[in-house]
């Protein structure tokens, strides 16, 4: 059982603890919809978040947290390959969706 499903001051302390799975299936057996809603947007959102901070975060420190974790030269490399070809595949993506808006006429 949730240990903050009483508690609605506590909802980010739920979702940060991994406990919004259990929130939201005790919302929906109680019926209440609107917090339903609520709840799950904060975990998605939460999660989205998280994400995207850690993923920038791991970027730009990458090269030095690695060799502290034990990483030689080849999983360093690797983290090099990846961005780079997530970087072209970003642009080649943006170059595509461009094009096909000049042919379409714009829309």
């Amino acid at each position: 059982m949730c240990s903050c499903s009483n508690r609605s001051d506590g909802i980010w302390q739920c979702i940060c603890a991994g406990e919004g799975c259990s929130l939201v299936s005790l919302l929906l057996g109680a019926g209440k919809k609107e917090d339903i809603k609520r709840v799950s947007s904060h975990c998605i959102y939460t999660g989205y978040l998280l994400g995207l901070v850690l993923g920038i975060f791991f970027l730009l420190t990458g090269q030095m947290l690695l060799p502290l974790l034990g990483a030689d030269g080849d999983t360093i490399l690797m983290l090099h390959l990846q961005v780079v070809t997530m970087t072209e595949l970003t642009s080649n993506i943006s170059g595509i969706n461009q094009k096909r808006k000049r042919k379409d006429g714009g829309n």
